[in-house]
């Protein structure tokens, strides 16, 4: 028995110094068999199972499978393992869980939770291709709301084409190519028509221009300064 448990503790020893995860098994049963207790085996058993958890932690790397690094993860930082491939991994995760994200957050519009998910991707250093598609997206949901915001506004002729103007071209450069973006472009013609006959002498061109603002939905302010030039 006594020689038993000194071969099994130089095969412990051996083991421990290689890391070889089939010479950490095989002296471990070696011990069990010796009946060996005591720190070496411990040391030993907790340098197999570190060194599993790496490999299976490789593994789920190699695989790209999300849901087989996750536990792969969590085994590792269970077994105590540190740095390396573990960083590797939670990285892998940060740009997966990122990746989701954006994905989402672009299907549902949602303009707040795409710049979150845009920053964060930009911060874990995801790829630039995949960031600037989703700074497209969000390009084209910012000039919705901002021209969508101007065809509400109630101001002045002056303000609201130079608003509508700007919100136009940048729904343009944005690629947004909807009903508010033609509803944008008839609503700046029907200002521009009235101010050109605001500035004229012909009294019923001016009138038609009118019923035509009106139906357009000009704000009365506009309106009210236009309609005050038949006064004259």
């Amino acid at each position: 028995q006594r020689l038993r448990g000194g071969a099994a503790a130089k095969a412990l020893a051996e083991a421990i110094a290689s890391g070889s995860e089939d010479k950490l098994r095989l002296a471990l049963e070696k011990a069990h068999e010796a009946g060996s207790t005591g720190r070496q085996v411990e040391e030993a058993r907790n340098m197999l199972e570190r060194t599993v958890a790496g490999r299976e932690l490789q593994d789920a790397l190699a695989a790209g499978d999300e849901t087989a690094l996750m536990c792969a993860a969590a085994r590792a930082r269970a077994a105590g393992l540190i740095g390396g491939e573990l960083e590797h991994a939670e990285l892998a995760l940060r740009h997966s869980a990122a990746t989701r994200t954006l994905h989402e957050a672009a299907a549902a519009e949602n303009e707040e939770a795409l710049t979150s998910a845009i920053t964060e991707a930009q911060e874990i250093g995801m790829d630039e291709g995949l960031i600037e598609e989703a700074h497209a997206v969000l390009r084209r949901l910012v000039a919705y709301r901002e021209l969508t915001e101007v065809l509400d506004m109630n101001g002045d002729s002056d303000e609201l084409e130079g608003a509508l103007m700007i919100g136009l071209a940048a729904a343009e450069e944005a690629g947004l190519d909807t009903e508010l973006l033609a509803a944008g472009v008839a609503k700046l013609n029907t200002m521009q028509a009235l101010a050109f006959a605001v500035a004229g002498d012909d009294e019923q061109t001016l009138r038609q221009a009118l019923i035509t603002a009106r139906e357009a939905g000009l704000s009365e302010v506009v309106l009210t300064h236009s309609e005050a030039r038949l006064q004259r």
